[in-house]
């Protein structure tokens, strides 16, 4: 294990995957970048990180990452007046709270995701704990609470746990009749929810071969017993399809979280 945590001040995004599910909306744009009530996807994950006391988000980009730049330019500088003049073009009031910033980095088109974080290990302290996560998944999760949890386990990576909905009820069979319906229950199982609080001597252990941080960081580090788990039920929503999408925007169009007009 590495030294003592302190509180996260940064947040590194995974944006650079080519969202091939979701192939009607991201022949153009990637994931991260498609417009959800008028604004990037990924734009309500930094709103969420600001709002949760993080100063810096370093969005690891790939895949078409020159639009996710500009749309990002578009929502957050262009929301005010834009002046116009014979020698210079100024902008008003950005949407990004002061003392805040936004990196985003071209990390490569076909890197993994180790390789992106390992691509913006300069842009992280030397001595900085920081969050990881991913630039399709929005949530209401309390990252005091998950700071707090970090802490208080010491490891070189905490990753946020829950349990999945319960999408199907249960029909009872027995020699080709019903017998019984139960109603849908949240499975007993956790799942990755895709939220990590992070050491930065995770890259003084760093394996060259490293590519996915799912299937080789985690499963590494957790063998060394240096992976604590965080237990949270609270909303989670990823996005893998047109209906994820659609039942997001009704979602956020009733809960107006991070400013949602």
């Amino acid at each position: 294990m590495t030294a003592s945590m302190a509180t996260p001040r940064k947040l590194v995004i995974f944006a650079g995957g080519k969202g091939t599910r979701l192939s009607e909306l991201t022949s153009s744009v990637p994931k991260p970048a498609i417009d959800v009530l008028g604004r990037p996807l990924v734009s309500y994950l930094c709103d969420w990180a600001f709002a949760a006391g993080l100063d810096t988000v370093i969005i690891a980009a790939g895949y078409k990452q020159r639009e996710l730049k500009r749309r990002m330019v578009d929502y957050y500088e262009l929301a005010g007046d834009v002046s116009i003049g014979s020698e210079r073009v100024t902008f008003g009031e950005s949407r990004i709270p002061p003392g805040c910033a936004i990196v985003v980095r071209d990390t490569g088109g076909e890197a993994d995701t180790a390789e992106r974080l390992y691509a913006v290990r300069d842009l992280l302290g030397a001595d900085e704990t920081f969050m990881v996560t991913y630039g399709d998944t929005l949530t209401d999760l309390d990252a005091k609470r998950l700071f707090a949890a970090a802490a208080q386990a010491d490891r070189t990576i905490t990753m946020c746990v829950g349990r999945p909905d319960g999408r199907y009820g249960e029909i009872v069979l027995s020699g080709g009749l019903v017998q019984s319906f139960r109603e849908k229950e949240r499975p007993q199982f956790y799942v990755n929810r895709g939220f990590f609080v992070v050491k930065r001597g995770i890259f003084d252990q760093w394996k060259a071969d490293y590519l996915s941080f799912e299937k080789q960081v985690l499963p590494d580090f957790a063998a060394r017993r240096d992976v604590s788990a965080h237990c949270e039920d609270c909303w989670f929503h990823s996005v893998d399809s047109l209906k994820d999408v659609e039942d997001l925007e009704r979602h956020l169009a009733i809960t107006k979280p991070f400013g949602v007009m």
